[in-house]
């Protein structure tokens, strides 16, 4: 109850714009939402003084403006959804990507004081988040359920828990333990992730529905593994053995590329259901080598390097190379959806990936984009109730084992 009254009265001087930076930062936090304060505080104050005629928000009178509040801005949205696209296209993004956001903003606080929102129906019951689910495949084909109470492994003399515990409930295991030890993979299912530390001290993040394949020790002048899926490297530097010269490059292998680099911090999103291969870079700077070339000299494929908040896009016809906000690729790792003018059917394939549910799309589904953060540890329903202030309604169905979100327009 105290928490909730100091929720109230953090929103009532965010809607009266006396919030400190760092009050406005909490508020985000309880909505789930961390994006563009600044444009939404405009806009929400914008509404307020419309409705109140510049008149402060008294605190017994907030619950009721919330509500007054939310319904012009949602009846907004609705009435020029028809054209949202062609605004997209012509009006400025911000305008209409910060007008979504205060919907969801809003509409989040909603969800969190009343009762399911009618527009998410639930037949057979919610669903779950995803969680630290993974197996350990050795190289003569033991497979090892990995602790769903751990967060990660590491691979180093032997094979243990980010805690120091051994993966089978005692010491760590050994490399020696295994005449066959010495090539591994880390796979995740949908609704799985598991963190993995390599020998040389890298550190890696496996999403959802992913496989990491690597040695338990490297050898030689370079360090390979292979991706399918996503996952997000910290890699560290390795100098090479006495009397040779530089680092020990660490490359990744993927579907259509091959990234190398020093030591960096990047993401590999390679999914096998998407149309294209996105490594994001963080820090440092790494080189993409596309099997498919460039757009401009496909059958002479050239690498290109990225710099920090630089994305390369490799698809069948070539390499782009962008320039984004690396939170929105990357927010996954610290446990959130983050959409920024997403499209609804990509946003889709993010949830049917972490709650391992299918997607049934009926009737004419208009082109929808999402803005905002939501935090992947909510149920299915929750994350669906904030989504449906677009304009777009959801229901979650369970038939056998299989749950599955329908989308309605």
């Amino acid at each position: 109850m105290e928490q909730q009254e100091n929720i109230s009265e953090l929103f009532g001087k965010y809607l009266n714009n006396a919030c400190t930076a760092q009050e406005v930062r909490l508020l985000f936090t309880h909505f789930e939402l961390l994006d563009d304060e600044v444009m939404l505080r405009q806009l929400v104050q914008a509404a307020v003084e419309d409705d109140q005629h510049n008149q402060p928000v008294a605190a017994d009178r907030l619950e009721a403006l919330t509500g007054r509040v939310e319904a012009k801005l949602t009846e907004a949205i609705r009435a020029r959804k028809p054209s949202l696209v062609a605004r997209l296209r012509s009006a400025p993004v911000w305008a209409v990507a910060a007008s979504i956001l205060v919907v969801l903003a809003i509409g989040t606080l909603l969800y969190q004081q009343q009762v399911q929102p009618e527009t998410t129906t639930v037949a057979g019951g919610d669903v779950m988040p995803g969680g630290n689910l993974a197996t350990l495949t050795l190289e003569d084909g033991s497979v090892i359920e990995l602790s769903t109470e751990q967060h990660g492994i590491v691979v180093g003399n032997g094979i243990s828990y980010l805690d120091g515990s051994g993966v089978n409930g005692g010491e760590p295991m050994a490399a020696d333990e295994h005449p066959e030890v010495g090539r591994m993979a880390l796979t995740t299912p949908k609704g799985g992730t598991y963190q993995l530390t390599l020998p040389d001290g890298t550190n890696v993040w496996l999403n959802a529905a992913s496989t990491l394949r690597y040695p338990a020790r490297f050898t030689g002048g370079e360090r390979v593994v292979e991706l399918e899926g996503e996952a997000y490297f910290d890699v560290t530097h390795q100098r090479a053995a006495t009397g040779d010269k530089g680092d020990i490059p660490f490359r990744v292998v993927s579907r259509g590329q091959t990234v190398e680099v020093l030591g960096t911090q990047f993401n590999i999103a390679a999914y096998a259901d998407e149309g294209a291969v996105r490594t994001t870079l963080v820090e440092g700077a790494v080189k993409v080598v596309s099997d498919a070339g460039s757009a401009s000299a496909p059958q002479s494929p050239q690498p290109v390097t990225l710099r920090p908040g630089q994305q390369s896009v490799v698809t069948a016809s070539g390499t782009q190379v962008n320039a984004v906000d690396v939170s929105t690729f990357t927010a996954w790792k610290d446990g959130l959806f983050s959409f920024k003018e997403t499209e609804m059917r990509d946003a889709m394939k993010q949830l049917a990936r972490w709650y391992n549910v299918a997607i049934v799309y009926e009737g004419e589904i208009p082109e929808t984009y999402f803005f905002g953060d939501i935090r992947r540890d909510k149920n299915l329903s929750h994350v669906l109730a904030v989504l449906k202030k677009s304009g777009i309604h959801f229901r979650i169905m369970k038939e056998g084992d299989r749950n599955s979100i329908v989308v309605i327009p």
